[in-house]
């Protein structure tokens, strides 16, 4: 498999996702620290709370995503390991964060880090996790709707493609959802698309959800609007 990474674009928020939280913890101490030398500065003091609380929410984000325990940029890569040369992964160089380019079409995948017990059932989504609330109140995203994202993300690069292939083209392009973290339990099989856990991944790809290989000249025009090599 081959990745074309925006690597610009990781380091930078990776960055972010190291200094934000340290700024928040400066001002949180700060404020606190205020209060005692400065009791009458209390607007001061309550725009330091915020502003504080503002950088450990957006710290949060990007520490779930490029500086935590499973940066998604460094476990997808390790996830898809061992797919052949028909495959690319792409990672922020799109209006999605992840699309993987295959011989069948384009699949944009919807990277989850939830852990737990995730089920679907009946229309509705369910998250059952240890310390769940005290999770999410640190900073730590919600569960969502992974397939409400993964088709938003899937409708998003279609659009991208209509604007940039010859009107003759057609890509297959399809969402999916995944689970990257070990501790991820799923029951999802009721999900309106495919939910998956990152040990499924590959086993998927490779047998239910492969696509027949497009023709050459769908390929050559895919590889030119998403530029890349002309043998993807």
């Amino acid at each position: 498999m081959k990745i074309v990474a925006n690597e610009a674009y990781i380091e930078k928020r990776a960055k972010m996702g190291e200094v934000l939280p340290l700024l928040s913890l400066g001002l949180l101490l700060g404020s606190l620290v205020l209060t005692y030398l400065r009791p009458e500065w209390t607007g001061v003091t309550m725009i330091m709370v915020l502003l504080g609380f503002c950088a450990s929410v957006v710290g949060s984000y990007y520490v779930n995503r490029f500086t935590g325990n499973m940066p998604m940029f460094e476990e997808l890569p390790k996830i898809l390991k061992g797919l052949s040369d028909e495959y690319t992964l792409l990672m922020y160089k799109l209006p999605v964060p992840f699309v993987l380019v295959g011989p069948g079409g384009l699949t944009a995948i919807a990277v989850k880090s939830q852990s737990g017990e995730i089920g679907f059932h009946e229309g509705k989504w369910e998250h059952d996790q240890r310390m769940r609330l005290l999770r999410q109140f640190g900073g730590e995203e919600s569960l969502g709707k992974p397939d409400e994202q993964a088709a938003e993300q899937a409708q998003k690069l279609t659009g991208y493609l209509t604007k940039r292939l010859p009107a003759d083209v057609e890509v297959p392009v399809r969402g999916i959802a995944l689970f990257i973290s070990p501790e991820a339990r799923l029951d999802t099989g009721q999900a309106p698309l495919p939910v998956l856990w990152s040990g499924e991944l590959k086993g998927w790809l490779r047998g239910k959800g492969r696509r027949p290989t497009l023709p050459a000249e769908t390929r050559r025009a895919l590889a030119k609007a998403l530029e890349l090599a002309a043998e993807n």
